[in-house]
């Protein structure tokens, strides 16, 4: 009986540790790896007045919290003097405005424009998910004589890797409502190729990296990832330097004339994943002055950047060559094939319509024989 109640009370002091952490989220009892992708979102407002005598003690306020309103942070806070009087804030934050944009009452309307980091109070990265902002403030002096709370309304929202772009209908009261959300990705890979040597096949990427862990090789002798075998016993570690790193692996387990395909997975801090290629060689084994890389050069681009909803992405070839233009998802999962073809030795441009995409961050990719360049878009509807 002892060892059953000496159970039961760690398990509740376990759970009320947890409960009391400032980036607990509930999960329904499953313990798993939350992703946190960092970036700022931007949040704009503009209220009105219903004929109410709010002058000179208009408060505002503006709050975040997940979809199941657990309160998160406070972004904004006008008049902390009447505070009192935005009743719903209070009920939902308990008067916590850490870390919030303050200032004096207000005298008249305005456009609120905020940025919320994607942290809560304490500073710490909350999770990829749905979230909610609401935003108060006060037609009357709401909490006094008992009077009416002041007009309040709420926007639901999603913080993830792919980013986040949202216009609102009016409502009365308030008008102008947006939120808009560019996440920092952990990684960018400006360019992925494969070579023959003498003896085996040398892999080459160049990344810009923030909060990396580091890369995994897989390889196939077709074009399908699923079937696709990791090659690197040990992980590449990642540099996380301030200017773009190279790296480089040699693949020594090649046959003459096999063709190989190869995927580059980088890692981040938060486990996540995040995939690009493939690219694809025949292995010739050749002497090193007779390598002949990179047919294209590095001024592939896209413009405008961001965009809405079409850009025009342009490359240069050295040489007359086949290449291959493709769009992906901030995750390295395909969309679809812009162009397969040959194009002529100079400047090329193509068209990219993303009409039918969500706003987010998207990256292209241009491959031209065993080279494969990465670049990234923004599109904002």
């Amino acid at each position: 009986m002892k060892k059953i109640l000496i159970i039961i009370m760690l398990a509740i002091s376990t759970l009320m540790f947890a409960l009391n952490q400032d980036n607990f989220i509930p999960n329904d009892g499953i313990l798993a790896i939350e992703e946190r992708t960092p970036g700022d979102f931007t949040i704009t407002v503009r209220t009105s007045s219903n004929g109410g005598a709010y002058a000179p003690r208009h408060c505002f306020a503006m709050w975040i919290t997940t979809d199941q309103n657990v309160f998160v942070k406070t972004v904004e806070r006008k008049a902390l003097s009447y505070m009192q009087h935005l009743v719903k804030w209070m009920q939902m934050t308990g008067g916590n405005s850490i870390g919030a944009v303050t200032g004096a009452s207000l005298n008249t309307h305005i456009n609120h424009s905020v940025t919320w980091n994607g942290q809560n109070y304490s500073g710490v990265d909350m999770p990829n998910g749905t979230y909610r902002v609401y935003i108060e403030f006060t037609e009357n002096n709401s909490a006094n004589g008992g009077i009416a709370d002041g007009p309040w309304t709420m926007l639901e929202f999603e913080k993830g890797n792919s980013g986040y772009s949202n216009t609102y209908p009016n409502a009365t009261y308030f008008s102008n409502m947006s939120v808009s959300y560019t996440p920092i990705l952990p990684v960018t890979i400006l360019s992925f190729t494969a070579e023959s040597t003498q003896t085996n096949i040398r892999l080459s990427w160049t990344a810009d990296e923030n909060g990396l862990v580091g890369y995994n090789i897989y390889r196939n002798n077709t074009d399908n990832i699923n079937t696709a075998t990791m090659i690197t016993s040990n992980m590449v570690p990642a540099t996380n330097s301030d200017v773009p790193v190279a790296y480089n692996f040699v693949d020594n387990d090649v046959i003459e004339q096999n063709t190989y395909y190869y995927w580059l997975e980088a890692l981040d801090t938060d486990a996540a994943s995040f995939t690009f290629g493939p690219i694809n060689t025949v292995y010739i084994p050749l002497a090193n002055d007779e390598n002949v890389l990179n047919p294209v050069i590095e001024d592939a681009f896209n413009y405008p950047n961001p965009f809405n909803p079409e850009t025009i992405i342009r490359f240069s070839l050295n040489d007359k060559s086949k290449a291959t233009v493709k769009i992906y998802n901030t995750r390295g999962q395909y969309i679809q094939t812009l162009c397969d073809k040959e194009f002529p030795a100079g400047p090329n441009e193509l068209v990219f319509s993303a009409e039918n995409l969500a706003s987010g961050v998207y990256f292209y990719s241009i491959q031209a024989e065993s080279v494969l360049l990465w670049r990234t878009m923004v599109l904002i509807k």
